[in-house]
């Protein structure tokens, strides 16, 4: 059947397969470091968007408006179920105002500490 001398013919082909396999892992991996770098280049340092101008503004606005927005529903909802008409939706309007400002002047702080510390990284 088969000579002591030579291998069978599985062997041979199983030796193949796992240098082929090999070289396929290889190449699969240099192609993974290369997506890496690429990412890693063409992202900013932060992968949250929230740190974007867009989405910072978008958050003010937000923050804002819903505040006061609050505020007048409940001073609306005070006026009318305590019949206080119009000094519950003056007096809220006002909080929902001051609310909206101090979270302005919050995110503000923080966006300043944040570029603080990607400049002492720089």
């Amino acid at each position: 059947m088969c000579d002591a001398e030579t291998p069978p013919p599985a062997n041979k082909n199983s030796r193949d397969e796992h240098r082929d396999l090999d070289e396929l892992g290889d190449k699969l991996r240099e192609v993974q470091k290369q997506r890496e770098t690429k990412s890693v280049i063409s992202r900013p340092d932060n992968d949250d968007m929230s740190n974007s101008g867009l989405g910072i503004g978008l958050r003010i606005g937000m923050e804002l408006i819903i505040a006061v927005m609050m505020g007048i529903a409940i001073g609306w909802f005070i006026d009318r179920t305590f019949g206080t008409k119009p000094w519950g939706l003056m007096v809220f309007s006002i909080l929902g105002m001051a609310s909206g400002v101090l979270n302005v002047i919050r995110v503000a702080n923080k966006m300043n500490e944040t570029s603080g510390d990607q400049q002492d990284k720089s």
